[in-house]
């Protein structure tokens, strides 16, 4: 019987979609600079000041929330 080749759905290979979805995150990133740059002019440095802040707390509950859910998560699964 002849081997057929995979079938693709014409969207790459897994390779080359993460190779794209790398490349648009590094994007993203890069972009961010430009975004606080243009976001701190518009809203002046008190302002800009409480934002970081504020995104610096968001930050830190988020870590501290996931703090111990591997260990967790595999305890309760486990």
């Amino acid at each position: 019987m002849p081997e057929t080749a995979p079938s693709t759905s014409g969207r790459g290979t897994p390779l080359a979609r993460g190779v794209l979805v790398n490349a648009f995150g590094i994007l993203v990133k890069v972009s961010r600079t430009g975004y606080l740059i243009l976001f701190s002019r518009l809203i002046g440095a008190d302002g800009f000041g409480i934002y970081l802040l504020a995104f610096t707390l968001q930050e830190l509950a988020g870590k501290i929330g996931i703090l111990g859910l591997h260990w967790g998560g595999g305890q309760a699964v486990g």
